[in-house]
């Protein structure tokens, strides 16, 4: 599946596709909530499993 740089959605509104870094590794979180990582613009196709947030902020990375 290949997911678009942006979509728009039935009432015009376009989204920007973001990915979060995570391998849900429980020994990661700790490292994870005192140091979080921004999601960052996805650019590829979706060969595995993945978490996507869409944003309407046009950015290479999310704050």
């Amino acid at each position: 599946m290949r997911c678009p740089r942006s979509s728009r959605t039935p009432n015009g509104h376009r989204f920007h596709v973001y990915q979060f870094a995570g391998d849900y590794d429980p020994a990661g979180y700790p490292a994870a909530l005192r140091k979080p990582v921004p999601p960052v613009r996805w650019r590829g196709s979706a060969t595995e499993m993945t978490d996507l947030v869409l944003s309407r902020i046009d950015a290479e990375q999310l704050r």
